[in-house]
């Protein structure tokens, strides 16, 4: 019920204030307006849906709302409560600040949860499921449908005849009352394709003309080099919305090519529709349903993740880290953490309070990654090296060997450091395959040391494109605009050379899907 309210709120922020001149009824205009103020109106009639262009684009996200700008024919209006404040555009009397105001416009701007009534429409219509975050955001559209910004769609259901259907509303008109079910066929060439109005017959499968057209109408940009098309969201400034998309809002897939984990079209293999919709699984597919299930987790891995870019980016060169790797690590010590260490653990590392959700998730994380049907190499071992004549009480040890698949091996620094060194990097060596030799260098080690904490990672992948050696060639790298050097660079040109990308004055991103493309 929850995506229901926040929609309610979403589309009425604009337009809900406008209403037709000389009607029998009032009918009310709304808008769907994202962060980024990139957004069409919903002009709804009883003859069906106009939609109207009416905010400009911008890429970058604002606190202030697009200015209302009524459509020919419609006019500000509403009927206002016994405060004057004008409900069909959201207002409310707040009782503390004695004052008409947005509910969403309050705390900093923050968007919360309103209910806002619509007026009827001759054709019940119930508008299901936004949910808008704050930028880098994404749409969440319908009860099951994610969309980054920029893109434009919204689901309405209606109740002709006691049946409840889905239909699209895209960039421009859409004829009502007419409505389609929202399933979908599977080509020969491996693309989907769903059903269309006004038969509600499934769409040709697609030829590059189809593809083309199809494109044309999801509102993105058919790219000749490729054969494919490019949606919104890609390309856009607000890359951090495409490069964290596995945790902050799934993009939309390409048509005919993988959706992100997590997420499929009701057709049998995880791919994206005709129009490069992707939608939610109902069960568990591949190793998703464990991410699905551990959100706190996943989200405050990513949380972590980018606090400890922010602390990382400024120190030049390279860089490379596991983030799940450092929080898993500093969670079997935030275990043992009681008072204000505790506290200020748990914030830095954005952990969930309750233990037992906490601990189970972190299980059911651990046992995914490190499950052995994959078709590519990834595993992570965690230990505990304490000192021999400092013991740990057992319900310590338990937990981490429990949830954290960590064993607790104790040692003797006090006499036999150099030993323990050497136990300690025999154990990465082994779990990362011999690839990681002497992690802790000699000296680093001493008398007073009373506990190591060992977390290795260990991945090997085939990527599903493969680079050929012999296309490997020495070329410029522009390391930044002032210096250019020699490296070997990796070539692949063809058909075979699609990827997703996206790019902003500061950075280029390149996705590489693996083997199995669950990495």
């Amino acid at each position: 019920m929850k995506t229901k309210i926040i929609l309610l709120l979403a589309i009425s922020a604009l337009f809900a204030g406008c209403v037709q001149e000389e009607a029998d009824e009032k009918f009310t205009v709304v808008e769907i307006l994202n962060e980024s103020c990139t957004a069409d109106s919903q002009c709804i009639t009883p003859e069906g849906y106009l939609a109207r262009s009416v905010c400009p684009y911008t890429s970058k996200c604002i606190d202030n709302q697009c200015t209302v700008i009524c459509p020919e024919g419609w006019m500000v209006g509403g009927e206002r409560d016994e405060h004057g404040c004008l409900g069909p555009a959201g207002y409310a009397w707040d009782e503390d600040i004695g004052a008409c105001t947005r509910e969403w416009e309050l705390d900093e701007g923050q968007r919360r949860a309103a209910k806002i009534a619509v007026a009827p429409l001759s054709y019940p219509v119930t508008v299901t499921g936004v949910n808008v975050l704050r930028c880098p955001g994404c749409f969440n559209v319908g009860v099951d449908v994610l969309r980054c910004p920029g893109c434009f769609n919204v689901h309405l259901q209606r109740n002709d005849n006691q049946e409840q259907l889905t239909v699209n509303i895209r960039n421009w008109g859409v004829s009502g009352p007419v409505a389609c079910p929202e399933d979908a066929k599977i080509c020969s060439d491996g693309t989907v394709v769903g059903r269309v109005a006004p038969d509600c017959e499934f769409a040709p499968c697609p030829s590059q003309e189809m593809n083309e057209e199809l494109c044309s109408s999801a509102g993105g940009n058919w790219n000749e080099c490729s054969s494919r098309c490019q949606l919104e969201n890609q390309g856009r400034s607000d890359v951090a919305c495409t490069m964290m998309c596995e945790s902050l809002c799934e993009c939309a897939g390409f048509a005919g090519f993988a959706c992100p984990e997590g997420y499929t079209c009701r057709t049998p293999s995880r791919i994206a529709d005709a129009l490069g919709y992707c939608v939610k699984a109902e069960g568990p597919i591949s190793g998703a349903s464990v991410v699905e299930a551990n959100n706190d987790i996943v989200d405050a891995n990513n949380e972590f993740a980018l606090d400890l870019y922010r602390e990382l980016m400024d120190s030049g060169g390279n860089m490379f880290y596991s983030p799940w790797s450092i929080l898993s690590a500093l969670a079997m010590t935030y275990e043992g953490a009681r008072g204000q260490t505790a506290e200020e653990m748990r914030e830095v590392l954005h952990l969930p309070e309750d233990d037992e959700a906490r601990r189970n998730s972190f299980r059911d994380v651990q046992e995914g990654i490190n499950k052995e049907d994959k078709s590519y190499e990834l595993l992570t071992a965690n230990a505990l090296w304490p000192q021999q004549d400092y013991p740990f009480l057992d319900g310590y040890i338990d937990t981490i060997r429990t949830y954290y698949g960590g064993e607790a091996t104790a040692l003797d620094y006090v006499t036999e450091t150099e030993k323990s060194r050497q136990t300690i990097n025999s154990w990465v060596e082994e779990k990362t395959n011999d690839k990681i030799k002497d992690l802790i260098p000699a000296g680093v080690l001493g008398p007073l040391t009373r506990m190591v904490l060992t977390n290795a990672i260990y991945f090997k992948g085939t990527w599903v494109m493969q680079f050929d050696e012999e296309d490997t060639r020495e070329e410029d790298f522009h390391v930044s605009p002032e210096e250019t050097v020699t490296a070997q660079m990796m070539s692949l040109t063809g058909d075979d050379a699609r990827f997703n990308y996206a790019e902003d004055e500061d950075v280029q991103v390149l996705e590489l899907p693996y083997d199995g493309e669950e990495v």
